[in-house]
C-alpha cells in the first residue's frame, strides 16, 4: 500500500510539474502579429491609430495591467477583461500627429507575462 500511495504522488507531482512547464509557471505567453507599426505619411493635425493583435498562446488568462504611451502625443486603449487561452486581443495607440517630420514612440504593455511587460512601437512622418 504504501509502494502505491508514493507512486500516485510521484504521478501527481510528474503531470503537475508537466503541465506547469508547458504553460511557462504562472505566467501567460503571448504572441504579437508585430509590435512595430509604421504609418508611413500621415498627414499634419489628422490623428491616425495603429492596431496591434495579439494571441494568449497560454494556458492562463491574460492579464493587461496598464498600458503607457512614451509621450502625450500618444493615447491608447486595451481590453480590461482577461484574454482567455487561446483567444485575440488588440491594443490601440492612437498619434496625435501634430508635429511634422519623422516619429518614432513607443507603448510598453504591462501584462502577466514573465518580463512583466512588452514595448510596441509606431512610427512614420507626419506631411503638410
Amino acid at each position: 500500500m504504501k509502494t502505491g500511495l508514493i507512486f500516485c504522488l510521484f504521478a501527481v507531482l510528474i503531470i503537475s510539474t508537466d503541465l506547469n512547464a508547458q504553460n511557462g509557471g504562472n505566467y501567460a505567453h503571448i504572441s504579437w502579429d508585430t509590435q512595430t507599426y509604421d504609418f508611413g505619411k500621415i498627414k499634419f493635425n489628422i490623428p491616425d491609430t495603429a492596431v496591434y493583435i495579439f494571441k494568449n498562446e497560454s494556458l492562463v488568462p491574460v492579464i493587461i495591467n496598464k498600458v503607457k504611451p512614451s509621450c502625450g502625443c500618444t493615447a491608447a486603449d486595451y481590453p480590461k477583461a482577461p484574454i482567455m487561452p487561446f483567444k485575440t486581443g488588440k491594443i490601440l495607440a492612437v498619434y496625435d500627429a501634430k508635429k511634422v517630420g519623422s516619429f518614432s514612440k513607443s507603448v510598453k504593455v504591462y501584462l502577466n507575462i514573465e518580463s512583466g511587460y512588452d514595448e510596441l512601437i509606431l512610427k512614420g512622418e507626419v506631411v503638410k
